[in-house]
């Protein structure tokens, strides 16, 4: 009887962080027609502490505590993380766009972890909404009435005019990941209806964005 090696477990993770939602000297961009919520933004705003927050649960994994190797920690950053420990692994900033994260998420958490390896998604950014006619989870209101919507994660491209991350493409790589026999805990960062305070007493800055009106 022939039994095949089992592979040793691997903890892995895929960090993202986003500061950069519009960068000095651009200007917002709409499609033609497209009103009500994020469409009536002059500008996106930035954040200030979406990267120290990936890069301190970088630092939290890799610690003793729970020892993650460094070169399977990913992290996904934009701008670049300012003080990244020895031995990450960095991708370009210009991949926090809607199509690189997709990619990313698809890459470390679905094709390359082996069954039984651990997984940490972690994702701190703007949050927002998204009108889905045929959704059924949340509501938001545009001209006068309620309209069904999903939970997203923007990406940094959003300011062009591009799609946010929905919460079900989301779900598909989750369920495909924990299908392959991964064990993935998701951590998300980020709000969809603000009031995140963080701890502080009266100024803060919400990590949210207006819904998108596009159905």
């Amino acid at each position: 009887v022939y039994t095949a090696p089992m592979s040793a477990q691997t903890r892995r993770a895929l960090l993202i962080g986003i500061n950069t939602y519009q960068p000095p000297g651009t200007s917002a961009s709409h499609p033609p027609g497209c009103t009500y919520g994020r469409c009536e933004l002059g500008n996106f705003d930035n954040l200030d502490g979406s990267v120290n927050d990936a890069q301190s649960m970088a630092d939290l994994l890799t610690s003793p505590r729970f020892a993650f190797p460094a070169n399977q920690v990913v992290l996904l950053t934009n701008p670049n993380p300012p003080h990244p420990a020895p031995g990450l692994v960095l991708l370009p900033a210009q991949q926090t766009t809607r199509d690189g994260i997709l990619a990313s998420m698809q890459k470390y958490l679905v094709d390359m972890p082996q069954r039984g390896d651990t997984v940490v998604f972690y994702a701190a950014s703007h949050g927002s909404l998204r009108v889905n006619s045929k959704g059924t989870k949340l509501t938001v209101q545009m001209n006068g009435q309620y309209v069904h919507a999903d939970s997203t994660l923007v990406p940094s491209d959003a300011y062009k005019g591009g799609y946010d991350v929905r919460d079900r493409e989301m779900t598909r790589i989750f369920n495909a990941a924990l299908d392959k026999g991964v064990h993935l805990t998701i951590i998300f960062d980020n709000c969809h209806s603000g009031g995140v305070t963080r701890g502080l007493p009266a100024k803060y800055r919400e990590r949210d964005l207006p819904f998108d009106p596009r159905d």
